[in-house]
This record gives structure tokens, C-alpha cells and sequence, in this order.
């Protein structure tokens, strides 16, 4: 039994929002974004089937609307997911809330082809496999028509669209970021791994909604900007198997998402070791308190430990570290990502936890 999709389109204005900006020298931005996963397809057998497709884009759709606070989101899952119900939910009804000084995010998971012949497309749910390179995506196309409808003075693409299967000799090889065109200035485009790795269903999803929700919120300023979703990205799938790749002209300062809190996670709680982290070593974190008494850090595969105003944790897994100290007389806890070597500053946040802001992660940009 397949199971139906939904669309959720959320905050209706009266008119389009780029129009009313007028001359109004601090307009507000819109955030706004086009959701799409295929977990099952109508013209492909099920042996090709995504597990986690459709479940990956509903838990990204709910991070940008309930932790990053999109103006509005529109979700398209399995049979709403057809090329011409993307088209106009990207051509009318996103484009409505779009201007020059507003964000738009196109996110993609399910199954692309031709990247490994030189025509890479992203492939709807009415698709077929004889004649994808038509019935899909063309991203030379899709490029041009983004740049058209929505006049997004910043866009953000996303895909998760490499993986391992096949069918009648024909591999699905989507594209990775740098296969895409140049769209112009203000445009990221983001792959969940590149051209040579094949991406793992139901991994990249999580991160991503992750990042977007504020755990990338390395400098805790409330925002997320494109160099820290990269660095997010980086680190959280060091060790997978697979690397994100990010293209595109824009500035490593460019906001992709405001109003988050800093450390939240997609699940609205914080980091758990159930969630799916890098299966590799950290060598040495060490943890600075700027507040509080008797601190404890406990991190992945290894003890708790009490600290005082600075301690170092040696030789554990990748992951979530538990932060406690005494505030004022009571108990404060958080739990940090411990990604990668480096320092910690922990210290007390408006809500009473603890969290801790990293170490710049991930390649310089």
C-alpha cells in the first residue's frame, strides 16, 4: 500500500511579498521553501524504492518551519511529487512570497540519473527510466526556470539524489553540486555526496535538517550562514563514506536561515547517540566553562569525567557530549556535538541549559 503526500503551504500574505517590500529601506526577508521526496516512483519497480525518502523530506520540511521559521513551506512527497506539481508549486505558488531580498530553498530527495554521461536531471515520481533526461529535471533547465519564477535574491539547492541502484544496466547517478550551472550571484547549491560516492539512504536528511534547525549555529548569533551549513555538513558526515560538495557564488557570510536557537536539533531535543553520527575518533575536545561550578563532561565511548573550569577529553567516538554544571544552586545540563579536535566554550544560555560553542569545523571557504 503506497502512501499518499502532502502538501503544506504555510503564512499567506495578500499579494506577492517582493511587491509590498516598496522603498522601505529595511525590508523584511521571506524564507520560503519547495520540499520534494520520492521514496517510490510510478513507472519503477519497487526493488528501487528509497526507504527513507519520503520520511528525510518530512523531517527537513518540519525543521524549517518549526526551528528555522519559514515563512512558508510546501511539502511534495511520492504521487504529488509529479514534474508538472513541482513546476508550479517552485512557478506560482512559492514565487509569490519571493523578491530580491528573500531566501528561497529548493530541497530534493529521491533519484536522479545521467550524472555519470554528462546529463544530470533529478527525476519526479512520474518519471521513467527509458526517457528520464525528458520526464525529469534537466538541471541546465531547472537552473534557468529557479532564476525565472522566484527572483530569490538568495537560493539555497539541495539534493540527496546519488545512491547505489540500478535498473536494466542504467545507473541512478544524480547530480552532485558542482555538475550544476552557474545560476548567479547569491546561489548555493549543495550535494549530499559527490559525483563518485554513492550516498546512503536516509543519512544526509537528518543532518541537514539538523543543521538548518541551529545546530550549525556554530557562533551562536542566531542564524545560520552558508559557511557554517558547510561545516555542519562537513563534519557530521566524516566517516559515512560520502562527502557533501558545495558550488555556487555566494558569500561564506550569506544567511540561509534566521531566528534559530543555537544547538537545537530537528527533533526539537538535543543530540542523542541513537541519531547517526561519523563512525570515527575524536582525539582530544577540550571544554572551557565561562559559568557555573563542578562541571561533568561525558562524550561517546567514554566516562564521565568532572572538570573545573577546563578539562580535556581524550580518544572518543564522534557525537553528543553531556554538559552539567552548577548554576546558582541548581543543576544546568546541555548536550554539545563533539565533532571534531579542539576547544569547547561552554557557558549558560536565557533557558537555563548549557551549550557550548565548537571549534571552526570543516574546510575553509
Amino acid at each position: 500500500m503506497r502512501c499518499l503526500s502532502v502538501v503544506v503551504p504555510l503564512v499567506l500574505v495578500a499579494g506577492p511579498a517582493w511587491a509590498q517590500q516598496g522603498s522601505d529601506p529595511h525590508p523584511k526577508t521571506n524564507y520560503v521553501a519547495v520540499v520534494v521526496g520520492m521514496s517510490q516512483y510510478d513507472h519503477m519497480p519497487d526493488e528501487v524504492e528509497l526507504d527513507f525518502a519520503r520520511s528525510d523530506a518530512a523531517t527537513v520540511a518540519g525543521a524549517l518551519q518549526d526551528a528555522a521559521h519559514f515563512d512558508a513551506t510546501f511539502l511534495l512527497t511520492d504521487r504529488n511529487a509529479t514534474k508538472a506539481e513541482i513546476s508550479e508549486t517552485i512557478r506560482e505558488k512559492a514565487a509569490q512570497y519571493l523578491g530580491p531580498n528573500d531566501v528561497f530553498v529548493l530541497y530534493f530527495v529521491g533519484h536522479g540519473i545521467g550524472a555519470d554521461l554528462g546529463t544530470p536531471t533529478l527525476l519526479p515520481y512520474d518519471a521513467t527510466i527509458e526517457h528520464g533526461n525528458e520526464d525529469g529535471f534537466d538541471v541546465e533547465q531547472l537552473a534557468r526556470d529557479i532564476a525565472t519564477w522566484t527572483r530569490a535574491g538568495t537560493s539555497v539547492i539541495v539534493t540527496d539524489a546519488i545512491h547505489r541502484n540500478q535498473l536494466d544496466g542504467i545507473w541512478f547517478y544524480g547530480p552532485a553540486a558542482d555538475q550544476w550551472p552557474g545560476i548567479g550571484p547569491g546561489t548555493m547549491v549543495v550535494s549530499s555526496s559527490s559525483a563518485s560516492e554513492a550516498a546512503k539512504d536516509g543519512l544526509f536528511g537528518v543532518i541537514f535538517a539538523d543543521a538548518i534547525s541551529g545546530a550549525a549555529d556554530a557562533n551562536a548569533d542566531h542564524s545560520v550562514s552558508a559557511k557554517e551549513l558547510t561545516d555542519y555538513l562537513t563534519t557530521r558526515l566524516t566517516g559515512t563514506g560520502q562527502t557533501p560538495v558545495v558550488a555556487g557564488t555566494f558569500s561564506p557570510e550569506m544567511v540561509v536561515a534566521e531566528s534559530v536557537t543555537p544547538g537545537n536539533t530537528a527533533a526539537g531535543a538535543q543530540p542523542t547517540p541513537e541519531m547517526v553520527y561519523g563512525d570515527h575518533d575524536v582525539y582530544a575536545a577540550k571544554f572551557v566553562f565561562r559559568d557555573g561550578s563542578s562541571p561533568t563532561v561525558e562524550c561517546r565511548d567514554a566516562p564521565k569525567q568532572p572538570c573545573d573550569s577546563a578539562c580535556y577529553v581524550r580518544d572518543f567516538k564522534a557525537g553528543p557530549c553531556t554538559i552539567t554544571a552548577v548554576v546558582d544552586g541548581q543543576e544546568v545540563k546541555g548536550v554539545t556535538l563533539a565533532m571534531v579536535p579542539g576547544k569547547y566554550d561552554c557557558g549558560t544560555r536565557a533557558d537555563h541549559s548549557i551549550a557550548c560553542i565548537p571549534p571552526p569545523m570543516g574546510p575553509q571557504r
